[in-house]
């Protein structure tokens, strides 16, 4: 039986599971020299293949840097292969 509003927020399942996260970003970036150089490519909104030429780096290597930037938040995939700041 609804007995309220939040009876029947519950029963149609509009509550929120949990909160949403919030993350702080860090006041100094640690980058490797490595992950520095990519970082300072990605002002461009480049490729991977792009980003890899400019770089002067392989490919797999590229994209392994661009995963650990992912992890420390630092950037993000966009759709075709290509990768932003965040």
């Amino acid at each position: 039986m609804i007995t309220s509003a939040s009876d029947l927020a519950y029963w149609m399942g509009w509550e929120l599971k949990s909160k949403p996260k919030i993350f702080q970003k860090e006041l100094f970036v640690l980058l490797t020299k490595e992950e520095e150089h990519v970082y300072k490519l990605l002002e461009l909104k480049l490729t991977l293949y792009k980003l890899s030429l400019l770089s002067k780096f392989p490919t797999s290597k590229v994209a392994s840097i661009l995963f650990q930037l992912e992890m420390k938040n630092y950037t993000r995939p966009l759709p075709g292969k290509r990768f932003e700041r965040i």
